[in-house]
């Protein structure tokens, strides 16, 4: 019984559903979380009927769901798999503690990392449990208790596979707890930044979060995930973990230079302080000041802790459209610091900046595009030069000002880190350097305003500059100091500075020169073959042309796992300035790759691959990152994919009309025979 009718739709294919117009009622403007249970007369989906007619969401229309997930833990460096098929009657229910049932997927999971050889996953619990239906109960008879199990795992078959990866143990081991918080307080000091670990009371106990802030950042409203214990948010708390957001929480934080303290020998960002507070002593500090307040932080700032309470702040309105034709608006809560901390010593002069002349501040509004195309009767904006948009103002990043200087941190994440200021106040005027012909003038601005030629004081490259938050490339124009005319009198460093400060936090740019740490491309190409997907590899050998800077120059990457039988057209051209960074791209979405891999056909059961015993390396011997370079250098300035299947190996070109194969071969090694490039 792998496949049962939807619960939702009862098979019929599509769902008659309530209007959401009938949430706000006859009402133009209504505030959220009321419901009237009336339609709206000029409702623009159901035009006043009050319901709606849609395929069933649930099973995307076909009436029926697939009653079975597959579980999949890889070993990312012996290329061993192991999965199992959950489907009723293959696992016992077992109380769920409220006198209920449930379908408890976790030992299996365990089970599965054993085999493989790497620790448990650690995956959110409720998506490991399967809640059975009320009726449940074991004296049923078969039929009717596998009915009820099938109906408890078609509702989770909207990810009917599930691919965990893991490495071997034997790595370096997660560090205590407090020298896990010895090495963020020395990287704070290190980034002139706030260090905060907050508490925030919750129904089943406070949850504990670690990060990085910007003084004069505001309180996150809602911050994502959290954890039961500080101990446990140490743990899963690295620097890349600790900037993540850093932009939206600095976002409306004041902007300073910053003047690094001298005073005293200098400390590494990992060597622990042991005179400062430990993990206890903060906890308790923290649960302290929770009894009476909603939250609290711990505000490691110049070499000590500063202890502030969390109380609630001024509501906030917000107001959005809905595709009824209604306008809703809710109020939302805040939090605010009952104190502020002293200023740190490093914080230098203020940064200046004027208003925003693209957006209005708290809202939607952007300039319009008829401003540009000098459209009297614009159909966007109705002739004010406002249109409202929910794409990030590109002039101020949603902040409202344009700040008149950057300051610009280089950083490894672990022992160094350089402070520069970026002022558009300096005359450099840049050197022309050509630019698309037809094209706006490019202009190269002074070694001091080029990022790449910070890459190799850090023993990077180039390519591995990345942006701290979020780990995206840092942009070429950044990275090489760029300046493409817009047709402005502005002076080009003017437009440069500015460029670099919007939306970051206090006008931060905080840039991290770290080698990408992802797994070798032969280990995915080994993980590929054993989840029996195809492994597609492009790459382009890119020649630098010195009269056109805009064209950037070296190797650029895709990697991708796809389901067998996916056409070239879909797969990805190469777009990364690393074969790292494809790979842990390709890492981030493997679960699309999974679920691109499901059988459309409800009746097709799902693969339930095994390899115990891993085989011998897809395409030979050979290692696959040099035979692509080998490859690229062969076709330079073109699309070259290398698209390794369980039935051989492709090598593609793309041409205009498409991708079209150069050689078949039984693997990598075989196609670089017949290309002439073995060896």
């Amino acid at each position: 019984m792998n496949v049962v009718e939807c619960l939702a739709c009862e098979g019929l294919t599509f769902s008659v559903l309530p209007c959401l117009c009938r949430i706000g009622g006859d009402r133009l403007v209504y505030r959220s979380g009321e419901f009237a249970g009336e339609a709206y007369r000029d409702c623009r989906r159901c035009t006043g009927v009050g319901t709606v007619v849609r395929a069933c969401a649930d099973c995307d229309g076909v009436g029926r769901r697939r009653a079975q997930l597959v579980l999949t833990v890889a070993n990312l460096d012996t290329g061993a798999v192991a999965s199992a098929s959950v489907v009723a009657g293959s696992i016992a229910p077992t109380p769920d503690g409220t006198g209920g049932w449930q379908v408890t997927l976790r030992p299996l999971l365990a089970g599965l990392a054993a085999e493989v050889g790497v620790p448990p996953p650690q995956v959110e619990p409720f998506s490991l449990v399967l809640p059975l239906h009320h009726e449940y109960r074991p004296d049923l008879p078969a039929e009717r208790r596998d009915a009820l199990v099938a109906r408890a795992i078609a509702w989770r078959s909207y990810r009917p596979w599930r691919i965990f990866v893991g490495r071997t143990p034997g790595g370096p081991a997660d560090p205590e707890p407090a020298r896990a918080l010895a090495r963020l307080r020395g990287l704070a000091d290190l980034l002139c930044l706030d260090l905060v670990v907050e508490a925030r009371r919750g129904p089943g106990g406070p949850r504990w979060y670690v990060r990085f802030e910007v003084p004069g950042g505001r309180v996150p409203d809602l911050p994502d995930g959290g954890f039961d214990d500080l101990a446990a948010a140490l743990a899963g708390t690295g620097p890349f973990a600790a900037l993540a957001g850093l932009r939206e929480r600095g976002r409306d934080a004041p902007a300073y230079a910053i003047t690094p303290r001298r005073a005293g020998p200098p400390r590494t960002a990992v060597e622990p302080d042991r005179t400062a507070a430990g993990p206890r002593w903060t906890a308790w500090w923290l649960r302290m000041l929770l009894r009476r307040a909603p939250g609290a932080q711990a505000v490691w700032r110049d070499g000590r802790w500063r202890y502030v309470r969390l109380r609630a702040g001024p509501p906030v309105d917000e107001i959005h459209a809905t595709d009824t034709g209604q306008v809703t608006w809710s109020r939302r809560d805040t939090l605010v610091r009952a104190g502020e901390p002293p200023a740190p010593s490093w914080q230098g002069q203020p940064i200046g900046h004027r208003r925003c002349p693209d957006c209005v501040p708290g809202t939607r509004l952007r300039r319009c595009r008829c401003d540009a195309d000098g459209g009297p009767d614009c159909e966007h904006c109705a002739g004010t030069g406002l249109e409202a948009s929910d794409v990030t103002c590109v002039s101020c990043g949603d902040s409202g000002r344009v700040h008149e200087a950057a300051v610009v941190t280089v950083t490894d994440l672990s022992g160094a880190a350089t402070h520069e200021l970026w002022s558009a106040d300096d005359l450099a005027p840049g050197v022309p350097v050509g630019g698309w012909p037809g094209g706006p003038p490019v202009l190269r601005l002074g070694d001091q305003y080029r990022l790449a030629d910070r890459a190799a004081a850090f023993g990077v490259r180039p390519v591995d500059l990345t942006d701290a938050d979020g780990g995206l490339p840092i942009h070429r124009d950044l990275r090489e100091g760029l300046v493409v005319g817009d047709g402005t009198t502005d002076p080009a460093l003017t437009r440069f500075v500015r460029d670099a400060a919007a939306g970051r936090p206090a006008a931060r740019l905080m840039v991290a020169a770290v080698r990408p740490s992802a797994p070798p491309l032969s280990a995915l190409l080994r993980l590929a073959a054993g989840l029996g997907l195809d492994a597609a590899v492009s790459v382009t050998d890119q020649r630098y042309d010195p009269d056109q800077p805009l064209r950037e120059g070296g190797c650029w990457w895709s990697v991708e796992l796809v389901a067998p039988g996916t056409p070239d057209e879909r797969i990805s051209p190469p777009g990364l300035p690393s074969v790292e960074a494809a790979v842990g791209f390709c890492l981030r979405m493997l679960d699309g790759a999974a679920h691109a891999a499901v059988p459309t056909d409800l009746m097709v059961p799902l693969a339930v691959p095994q390899v115990p015993v891993p085989g011998p390396e897809p395409g030979g011997a050979v290692d696959p990152v040099a035979a692509l370079l080998r490859l690229a250098r062969r076709y330079p300035d073109q699309f070259i994919r290398v698209r390794l299947a369980a039935g051989g190996c492709v090598v593609g070109l793309r041409e205009r009309d498409g991708w079209n194969p150069v050689v078949r071969a039984a693997g990598l090694t075989a196609a670089l025979a017949a290309l002439g490039l073995s060896g």
